[in-house]
């Protein structure tokens, strides 16, 4: 069985077009003008000839022309995606196949639940006009409640993985569709993942530049311009033997290019850009995310528990929209008590005759004083609510989930933990750049006695243990300390001369960034306005407590000289 997506180069396809195509209807006609029947359809229209039957889910009517009259409706609520808004798939089966119709509605339900649209409206139709028996498959992208229009991305795997466990599943004829074709070809890999427990290089090729490598073979035109394009994945090809392989930066683990894709085979790559020749500088790795022979994270276990995750944020999030409107209620309907009686008390002020005309404008004045008074206090408890629906339901981060499940005693939860924090550790680096830059300015720091790199990276070591590393294009502090980033900064404003720099990495980084910024003498901007505030108050805040500490000293009599009384004679 072999699932895909049928995709066009312009983003124009039409619900209404495509429903009416694959029950066999003319395009020229338009829903309103479509027999009601879906019977009537397969039976009447296309003789059973092409439709063998069609299906209709999450939709409010089973008759066809109401269904796409009705998905055409969603689409038009969604205003603002420029993006196409109908997914079309296909779902085929080997000659000779054809499941039953029960079959057929489990395969349709789960390949659509992979790509995550299974609560979206869809029509199927199955035809057999070919000698491969297939289903055609129209569905809404755009949520029919939230009105979202969702885009899945890397739908090509989950399809694949989705039929070699249906064709399993059903005891369907087994097709090389692509990851069963990668099982057989790697077996090695997944033993040695399987015994180690280590991701393998292929593996993570596959997980994390599979679609980039292929994108950049296909921009490049040039042997020097695909090996740069490679280069930001942390990657590079190098001839081995009679073929390519690809390997990964700094590291001597390599896998054939072709075992990645066909389209990265000796053949493919060399036809279009010419004879196999080396990168003309060493390579380095540019990307924040690189292979590392690491740990592998037990998916099936990381699965489960981000399900679980996903469901009690879901949870919170109903409980938080819940209580918050009822909240809403309540203060509306105090704000209109509060209102009332403020306007019943100017109405008594107002119509008073034992007022004179001052007396009645200080009652005016006390009523508009307590009036703020009591809105302000309003205002306040209604805040004061608002926090307290928030911590009864709090919205937990992915890595709050595990702290604790761990906290509970999970032991598996904490394997799972750590495998993120290490992912995570390579997205997340501490870098200051500066990328409107063209060429930043070379500048070592000889009395430091840095360590110079083969590929030309300069590592400062500082004696409160602080590391930077000088990329030549960043500033990147893989050892936070104060003296790191005071070092980091100098080397920064030297390099960029007085440019806007961009800063990215941990709050920890960011803090001492900002600490030391503020009490030295650093001319430096950033491109985040944030920091750039938390710098300036931090200065107001050091320059008050100076200027307090200023006049405490000399508001103190032992710190005043007293001068001699001088005598006359």
């Amino acid at each position: 069985m072999i699932a895909k997506r049928v995709t066009k180069k312009v983003n124009t396809s039409s619900i209404s077009v495509l429903a009416g195509y694959i029950v066999g209807l003319p395009e020229t006609r338009q829903p309103q003008d479509w027999p009601p029947l879906i019977n009537y359809i397969t039976d009447a229209v296309s003789d059973g000839a092409r439709v063998d039957f069609v299906r209709v889910t999450n939709l409010p009517s089973d008759e066809l022309r109401d269904a796409v009259l009705a998905m055409m409706i969603t689409q038009d609520m969604n205003t603002k995606s420029k993006t196409d808004k109908t997914y079309h798939m296909i779902f085929s089966f080997p000659h000779g196949e054809k499941p039953g119709r029960e079959i057929l509605n489990d395969i349709e339900d789960n390949l659509v639940a992979s790509i995550g649209l299974q609560e979206h409206q869809r029509i199927s139709a199955a035809h057999d006009d070919k000698e491969h028996y297939h289903v055609h498959i129209a569905i809404n992208k755009v949520h029919p409640k939230t009105y979202r229009n969702v885009e899945p991305f890397y739908d090509k795997n989950a399809l694949m993985r989705t039929c070699t466990e249906l064709e399993k599943k059903h005891g369907l004829m087994i097709t090389n569709h692509g990851e069963l074709a990668e099982a057989q070809t790697h077996n090695r890999e997944a033993k040695f993942e399987s015994h180690a427990n280590i991701q393998s290089l292929h593996s993570w090729i596959n997980a994390n530049a599979k679609e980039q490598l292929i994108e950049a073979f296909e921009a490049s035109k040039s042997w020097d311009e695909f090996h740069g394009k490679a280069n930001e994945l942390g990657l590079e090809f190098k001839l081995r033997g009679a073929g390519i392989v690809i390997k990964a930066v700094g590291q001597e683990v390599a896998v054939k290019a072709s075992s990645i894709d066909r389209g990265l085979s000796y053949k493919s790559l060399t036809t279009k850009l010419g004879e196999f020749t080396p990168p003309q500088v060493p390579q380095k790795a540019l990307a924040i995310k690189t292979y590392a022979r690491e740990p592998k994270i037990d998916k099936a276990a990381a699965d489960a528990f981000f399900a679980q995750f996903q469901s009690q944020r879901v949870e919170a999030i109903a409980n938080r929209r819940d209580a918050k409107e009822e909240l809403h209620n309540k203060r509306e309907i105090a704000a209109q008590v509060i209102k009332t009686a403020f306007e019943t008390k100017r109405t008594l002020i107002k119509t008073n005759r034992h007022l004179g005309r001052l007396n009645k404008k200080l009652e005016y004045q006390k009523l508009t004083i307590e009036r703020a008074q009591v809105w302000q206090l309003h205002k306040n408890t209604y805040a004061k609510e608002k926090k307290d629906i928030e911590r009864a339901s709090p919205l937990l981060t992915w890595s709050e989930f595990l702290q604790a499940e761990v906290t509970n005693g999970n032991e598996k939860a904490l394997e799972v933990l750590r495998a993120h924090e290490r992912n995570r550790g390579r997205i997340v680096s501490n870098i200051l750049d500066c990328p409107d830059v063209v060429k930043a300015r070379n500048f070592i720091l000889k009395d430091l006695k840095p360590i110079v790199q083969r590929n030309g990276d300069i590592i400062y070591f500082v004696k409160d243990g602080g590391k930077v590393l000088d990329t030549g294009k960043a500033v990147n502090v893989e050892a936070v300390s104060t003296g790191a980033a005071f070092l980091a900064l100098s080397l920064a404003q030297e390099k960029f001369e007085g440019k806007a720099l961009h800063i990215n990495g941990s709050d920890a980084f960011k803090r001492e960034i900002v600490i030391v910024a503020a009490s030295k003498d650093f001319g430096i901007r950033f491109a985040d306005k944030a920091i750039n505030d938390a710098v300036e108050i931090l200065r107001a805040e050091k320059a008050q407590s100076k200027n307090d500490q200023s006049k405490i000293e000399q508001s103190n009599p032992a710190n005043n000289k007293i001068k001699p009384v001088r005598r006359g004679r």
